[in-house]
């Protein structure tokens, strides 16, 4: 760790030599100090942080104890048993304090609405997520129905598709969906995006995570449709879903589409029906990111075969995607924007039927820009000289994680 922190600090993007000499020193001598040889805490740590005060809030004791508990969780995570239980196909129903009657979940959807949680930044009702929770809750109460023996009626099935710009609340309506499926069903939804970036964002899974999507979506081996020895794993972290939201549509391809309705059924054991009967909830903004390398949702197929017989494999797949994707026919696209106002939100507008920007979006934008000759690009900001010491502690922090990590893997008695 330290090696890697010498060759750092010869680097021409941290500070000058002798700062960045003494911080390297000062952190080797805080290392020694933090990491003890034994896990017993009978040592007061204020004893040991001489000369390094730290604000009156933080407790040095509780930060080692945090620590502790946190390797003793991952060593318990490590050893403990993986096998899974049979799916257990049943509804989670909450017990909790609402009538089982036939409209519960219109009483407390309305509720919401009048106090305001789909309001605008002007007070007035955005009638678009209103009418995206309505369509949740229409399916939330004929399922309860269904399950209470209200109704005989069996829950209509639904895929929708919720699309918007950027700051229309997507994120906002999709996560009230959300809250008001887990009043009723606890740990009823799934939510997935294709990157892993995104879909931390969302606090969700990727798409390859949760449903052991092969990496190449144009794979069309027996191996790649197979579950395999994921299958009960991933039967378990089904048992409970209804509801499966993917976020981040635009990249999707019809291939994923095939494989991700084909997991469905697998894991739920209906390869009947589409989906595997699960209420799929699209969500995004086809002017963003396209897949990469594979068939676009919105983009007619290119296919040049004149039969079903001459397409090749992954051609037939990106077919069956494309015809699973037509079947989602309930659409709503939310076109108020709540973080951008004014001639920014008229040229996003502009842009989105994609005829063009008006001439006035194209002056506002034009006046937004910074010119070569621009004096402001002489500002010291933007001709930076030194490196805040903050890149080295990042660097740090992820060699004490790399170095717990080892530790751990040791103790364990295996490879890291």
């Amino acid at each position: 760790t330290f090696d890697i922190l010498v060759a750092i600090a010869r680097s021409e993007l941290l500070p000058l030599p002798g700062v960045t000499a003494s911080f390297v020193a000062l952190f080797r001598v805080l290392d020694d100090a933090v990491t003890p040889q034994t896990t017993d805490f009978a040592t007061n740590p204020l004893e040991i942080y001489t000369g390094w005060p730290l604000p009156s809030h933080m407790s040095l004791r509780q930060l080692q104890r945090d620590e502790k508990c946190w390797d003793s969780v991952l060593t318990n995570a490590s050893t403990a048993s993986t096998q899974p239980a049979p799916l257990q196909p049943h509804l989670h129903l909450e017990t909790g304090p609402f009538p089982k009657t036939e409209t519960v979940v219109f009483d407390h959807l309305a509720s919401w609405l009048r106090n305001g949680r789909c309001n605008t930044s002007d007070n007035t009702l955005n009638l678009k997520q209103a009418a995206y929770l309505l369509l949740v809750a229409s399916w939330l109460q004929a399922t309860l129905n269904k399950t209470w023996g209200v109704s005989t009626t069996a829950p209509p099935f639904q895929s929708s598709l919720l699309l918007g710009g950027p700051g229309t609340g997507k994120t906002f309506v999709s996560n009230l969906a959300i809250e008001l499926l887990h009043f009723f069903l606890p740990d009823s939804t799934l939510r997935a995006a294709y990157t892993h970036r995104a879909a931390r964002l969302i606090g969700g899974q990727t798409l390859h995570a949760c449903l052991a999507l092969p990496f190449d979506s144009t794979n069309t081996s027996a191996a790649a449709a197979s579950l395999g020895k994921q299958k009960e794993a991933l039967q378990l972290l089904w048992r409970h879903i209804s509801t499966f939201l993917i976020y981040e549509a635009s990249m999707l391809s019809n291939e994923v589409i095939a494989l991700t309705d084909l997991r469905c059924r697998q894991i739920v054991n209906v390869a009947a029906v589409l989906w595997g009967g699960l209420a799929v909830r699209l969500s995004g903004d086809f002017h963003q990111l396209p897949p990469v390398g594979a068939t676009c949702l919105i983009q007619p197929l290119t296919a040049t075969a004149t039969s079903t017989a001459a397409l090749t494999a992954s051609q037939l797949q990106a077919a069956l995607g494309a015809d699973i994707w037509r079947q989602i026919t309930t659409v709503l696209i939310l076109d108020h924007s709540h973080r951008c106002q004014g001639p920014l939100s008229q040229f996003l507008q502009d842009l989105a039927p994609d005829k063009g920007v008006t001439a006035s979006s194209w002056q506002h934008l034009q006046s937004r820009l910074l010119q070569a000759n621009d004096t402001r690009l002489l500002d010291s900001k933007f001709q930076p000289r030194t490196c805040p010491v903050g890149v080295m502690r990042h660097t740090i922090r992820a060699m004490k994680t790399l170095q717990r990590a080892q530790q751990a893997a040791a103790a364990a008695g295996h490879r890291l």
